[in-house]
C-alpha cells in the first residue's frame, strides 16, 4: 500500500489520503477496511507527533491513477512503435474525445508522439479506460 497523495482542508480539520494498493479488488476492500478501523490510531498518532492546532480527520481514499498507468503502459508495450497519425484521423479522435467530454490536451502536447506536430491528443484519466480501448483498437486498425 502507498499514500499518494493528502489533500487538507484549509482549516485543516479534514484530511483525504488517497492510497494505492496493488492487487485485486479483495486486497483493495480489505486495505481500506483495515485503515478505516485504524482511522483512529492514525488520528492519535498524529496529535501525539505533530504540533497542530487541530488534529485533522482522516478519509481514506482509493487512488486507481498507478493502476491506469500501468494498462497505458501495457497497451504501449503491446502496439509497439506506431506511425504518426494522418491529420484526419486526429481530428476523429479529438472529436471522439470532445463527445465524451475528455479535455483537450495543452499545446504542445507532450503525451506521446503519435500526432502529427506533437499537438492535439486527448487528456485520459483513470474514468476512461473504455476510451483507451478504442484508440488501441483504432491504431491497430480494429475500429
Amino acid at each position: 500500500m502507498t499514500v499518494t497523495e493528502v489533500e487538507t482542508a484549509k482549516d485543516l480539520r479534514v484530511a483525504k489520503v488517497f492510497v494505492s494498493v496493488l492487487g485485486d479488488e479483495r486486497q483493495w476492500t480489505s486495505s481500506l477496511a483495515a485503515l478505516t478501523s485504524a482511522r483512529g490510531f492514525v488520528r492519535n498518532w498524529l496529535r501525539q507527533h505533530l504540533d497542530l492546532r487541530v488534529t485533522p480527520d482522516i478519509d481514506f481514499r482509493p487512488d486507481h491513477s498507478m493502476e491506469h498507468a500501468a494498462k497505458i503502459t501495457h497497451a504501449a508495450r503491446v502496439l509497439g512503435p506506431v506511425a504518426p497519425l494522418p491529420p484526419h484521423e486526429v481530428d476523429k479522435l479529438q472529436s471522439l474525445a470532445q463527445q465524451l467530454g475528455i479535455p483537450r490536451a495543452p499545446d504542445p502536447c507532450t503525451l506521446c508522439n503519435a500526432c502529427p506536430n506533437g499537438t492535439g491528443g486527448p487528456v485520459v484519466n483513470a474514468a476512461d479506460d473504455a476510451v483507451v480501448d478504442l484508440v488501441v483498437k483504432k491504431l491497430r486498425g480494429q475500429a
